[in-house]
């Protein structure tokens, strides 16, 4: 969960700081501020036989890694700004005092109103959670047209593995390319990383294809949603939130209170679908993370 937020909240200037130092290397080394380490290669390689060290690579991606794990310290010490405020419902809903969880339960409408956009740490049993299909609904009812981020919590953390091993064979090329001397060592160390890669991709894959199953189950798992049927951690929270259903549903105009369990049933059958779909658009992945994965590339 915590690479999740800090992949939402940070990646975009992780890779907006990485980007613009790489640049700002090639730059320098261009005009002579920095100087060209260049270095040999072996003689059985033909072509360019000096090339310059990639400085802009390492220095893009270690920016681009420190600002992603360090970017609201940063922030904070430059800027003063504390960034976005952010509503998390198991954290800031008191979990051992009933009164002030009450009081939070009873408020949890107010703050979905009031934010912006929504972030879902989407899990394999989040569909079937009253709670977080409660959320989510009355997310879409109280903010309609609002931003909703849905982040499969195996998504950072394949993201941040593929960007690790991509920014390590690329050094581990550039090292064997231009520092070995024998054409026997370089062939046998060339093919191990070839191999390495080509496991990172089988692994991505079967990462990919199991998600695009999931999404498939998606589909299912909402349309056989029912309030009496969805899972509820504390049994006696059903009441609880069958209450804050029902006002949801008179408030929205959208049902009586005879008939409003039936009617956020089907806003559910009927909302959340498309809007799961138009988070991930055609090819299932969203942009930013097919971009923020090939950054070590863009470095080049």
């Amino acid at each position: 969960s915590e690479m999740c937020i800090r992949d939402s909240y940070n990646a975009f200037p992780a890779f907006v700081v990485g980007l613009f130092v790489s640049s700002a290397v090639v730059v320098f080394m261009a005009v002579g501020f920095v100087p060209l380490i260049d270095i040999k290669r072996p003689a059985f390689i033909l072509e360019y036989p000096r090339r310059s060290f990639d400085a802009c690579v390492l220095v893009g991606h270690i920016t681009c890694m420190i600002t992603l794990f360090t970017y609201h310290e940063l922030r904070l010490c430059v800027t003063g700004w504390h960034g976005p405020a952010v509503f998390l419902d198991k954290t800031c809903i008191h979990q051992t005092d009933i009164n002030l969880q009450t009081a939070g339960i009873r408020k949890l409408g107010a703050f979905l109103r009031r934010s912006r956009c929504m972030v879902v740490l989407y899990g394999q049993e989040y569909l079937q959670k009253l709670w977080t299909v409660y959320e989510l609904a009355s997310f879409l009812t109280l903010c309609p047209g609002s931003q909703i981020w849905v982040i499969p919590l195996s998504f950072p953390v394949v993201i941040f593995i593929a960007m690790q091993a991509q920014f390590l064979s690329m050094c581990a090329r550039f090292t064997i390319a231009y520092l070995l001397e024998h054409a026997n060592i370089f062939e046998g160390i060339h093919i191990i990383s070839t191999g390495a890669e080509s496991m990172l991709v089988v692994i991505v894959c079967f990462a990919l294809r199991s998600w695009n199953f999931e999404q498939e189950a998606v589909r299912e798992k909402v349309k056989y949603f029912r309030f009496a049927e969805a899972m509820c951690t504390v049994e006696r929270d059903r009441d609880v939130v069958q209450r804050n259903i029902t006002a949801l549903m008179i408030h929205a105009g959208l049902a009586d209170k005879d008939n409003a369990i039936e009617a956020f049933d089907e806003l559910v059958h009927r909302e959340i679908p498309q809007h799961f779909h138009r988070c991930f658009g055609r090819i299932s992945i969203p942009y930013h993370y097919v971009v923020f994965a090939l950054s070590s590339h863009l470095w080049f």
